[in-house]
């Protein structure tokens, strides 16, 4: 078993990992990898001189939404993750260029390696998909592009193709962005093809607003695309002003 069951209230149960368990009364608070308890209710980096750049920090290795947890990318998912991949290699190898570089297993766990190093050096938070009850592979997401600077990150996903139209990557997506928000993040983005219907209704139905189209400046098998370039701001003040 995945995860270790842990009730937050009567009648009510909530699933975290084991590596992450930690034994508390409040059911809004949640263990980091720095070893800090966060209020889920208060603000985060508010704290911050005027004009000051934001302070670096890293997310949760386990983000927790109502069907999902997200979990930061590991070599126990590499086998999870090859299956969902050549399960869903014709479908999402059209718009996710990396799929044909993933022939073998050993290139998921070369990948693998790759976003370990990435997560240390913030180039990129990888988080696999779980379903909260079932424990399936459901997917990836992820933030890169972080700018501790101009307080912003790019999102990118994808979902394998059994458990597409049912919603999970728009509430992973939702989770991402308000660990990302509540860190001090002001803007985060969705960029994708503009063929790619699927990736463009996750990025409206979580509340996105489209912000730029690029005219064919996105490779694709059958030619240059445009890109589109979707925005959502945080709901708190910007960090430092």
């Amino acid at each position: 078993n995945k995860f270790t069951e842990v009730k937050k209230e009567k009648n009510y149960k909530r699933f975290i990992p084991k590596r992450m368990f930690l034994k508390i009364k409040s059911p809004i608070l949640f263990c980091t990898r720095e070893g800090f308890l966060i209020d889920k209710k208060k603000k985060i980096n508010k704290n911050h001189k005027k004009g000051a750049v934001m302070e670096k920090f890293k997310l949760p290795e386990s983000i927790i939404a109502d069907r999902i947890v997200l979990q930061k990318r590991e070599h126990a998912h590499d086998a999870e993750m090859w299956e969902a991949i050549e399960e869903s290699r014709n479908d999402i190898r059209e718009y996710l260029f990396w799929v044909d570089g993933q022939k073998t297993y050993q290139d998921v766990v070369n990948s693998t390696d790759m976003f370990f190093k990435l997560w240390d050096e913030d180039g990129e938070w990888a988080y696999d998909i779980y379903d909260l009850t079932t424990h399936k592979f459901l997917g990836c997401i992820g933030a890169h592009k972080i700018s501790f600077l101009n307080q912003s990150a790019e999102l990118g996903y994808w979902l394998r193709s059994s458990e597409t139209k049912k919603g999970y990557m728009t509430e992973a997506v939702l989770a991402l962005e308000k660990e990302l928000f509540e860190h001090g993040m002001h803007r985060v983005t969705i960029c994708c093809d503009a063929t790619n219907i699927n990736s463009s209704n996750v990025a409206k139905n979580a509340g996105y607003a489209l912000e730029t189209v690029e005219k064919e400046a996105i490779y694709h098998y059958t030619g240059l695309h445009d890109k589109e370039g979707y925005v959502k701001f945080s709901p708190y003040p910007i960090v430092g002003f």
